[in-house]
């Protein structure tokens, strides 16, 4: 049987080509809480791997606690961790490192589709912090919102860049929207665009997705048309993608965009980053498909915190509770987070 695990900050344990990683505390208590949000994409006859603690009355049939001889684990990104997986530890640092959104960058920019931009880059010495300009900060190997910063001047760059030795630079831009699109690359190479999505984000950090049919989310770009075009970009993106190296990976993976303004004009990034495993997005898309397009209805897919929520509905079963909040993954005792759908009338 597949089984899917939910294994957010898989980086880390990548990066260190290390099969006994213990992640942090607010990673092992993401993985812990948001557990069973596989149930959402994984498909009939799959199962999915949950903390051996989850209350029996709040499984499903789908929910075991480990693996039985014969079964093959799917893990939200590969990691060393995963056994069985197919990767060697290297390919696994290489799918995991930033430097595939640079390499993507670089692949896809086009001065005469994307406008002038400063092109991400990689520092390590202080001599190569740049002298102007607003730039966002990333760690090379970093996940859900962490390891990322916004300073404000160059010295406070520099601050960053002496605690943390080595940095992934982009271009300050000033983001009016994010933009998600998703695909899945087949074992035989070919690249299947699955959809667009729609999400936020403060500070780096994944905030909600908009859940709706494909028509309502093409309905929502015309009316913020940039440059290019949602049209013009995906095709772009299909075009590049085939001479892209994946380094041997196959499955889900997304590639993220901002809508930026330049002046008195939107304008598309030509990336943000791509991530090759299942993302956010996909989970959203998979939520769309499942719950909304039979439907119409416009709901906001979000990781929160639980407080205050009580006595709600836990888990999607084929119908939709459209007048109040719906859990998609379970609160317990010491849950810090908690996956959420609800309904809203405007995005």
């Amino acid at each position: 049987m597949i089984l899917h695990y939910f294994n957010p900050g898989y980086e880390l344990s990548a990066k260190r080509r290390q099969a006994h990683y213990t992640p942090t505390k607010p990673v092992r208590q993401l993985r812990h809480d948001l557990a069973t949000l596989p149930i959402y994409y994984a498909a009939e006859g799959e199962g999915v791997l949950v903390p051996q603690d989850l209350p029996t009355e709040l499984r499903t049939e789908q929910m075991v606690s480990r693996a039985e001889t014969g079964d093959r684990i799917v893990p939200w990104g590969a990691a060393p961790e995963v056994p069985g997986i197919g990767y060697e530890p290297e390919v696994m640092r290489r799918l995991a490192s930033r430097e595939r959104s640079q390499e993507l960058w670089k692949k896809l920019y086009e001065p005469s589709l994307f406008g002038p931009m400063m092109p991400p880059r990689r520092i390590s010495e202080e001599s190569e912090v740049p002298k102007e300009g607003r730039w966002v900060a990333k760690l090379d190997f970093s996940s859900s919102g962490r390891g990322v910063f916004f300073p404000k001047s160059i010295p406070e760059l520099r601050e960053v860049l002496r605690r943390h030795q080595e940095l992934y630079l982009e271009p300050w831009l000033d983001r009016v929207a994010d933009r998600g699109y998703e695909f899945v690359r087949h074992p035989d190479g070919g690249i299947e665009y699955v959809g667009v999505h729609l999400f936020t984000t403060g500070q780096g950090r994944y905030g909600a997705s908009l859940v709706a049919p494909q028509a309502v989310v093409l309905e929502q770009l015309r009316r913020q048309p940039t440059t290019p075009t949602h049209e013009e970009y995906v095709a772009h993106l299909l075009e590049r993608l085939r001479g892209y190296d994946f380094h041997g990976y196959t499955g889900p993976f997304g590639i993220d965009t901002v809508v930026w303004r330049d002046g008195d004009h939107l304008r598309l990034a030509p990336s943000v980053e791509i991530n090759l495993r299942r993302t956010m997005g996909h989970v959203a898309l998979e939520l769309s498909r499942r719950y909304a397009e039979p439907t119409g209805l416009t709901l906001l897919y979000e990781i929160t915190s639980p407080q205050g929520l009580t006595d709600l509905p836990l888990y999607l079963t084929g119908s939709l509770h459209t007048y109040a909040p719906t859990l998609l993954t379970p609160i317990l005792p010491d849950t810090r987070f908690v996956a959420l759908l609800r309904p809203t009338p405007k995005w």
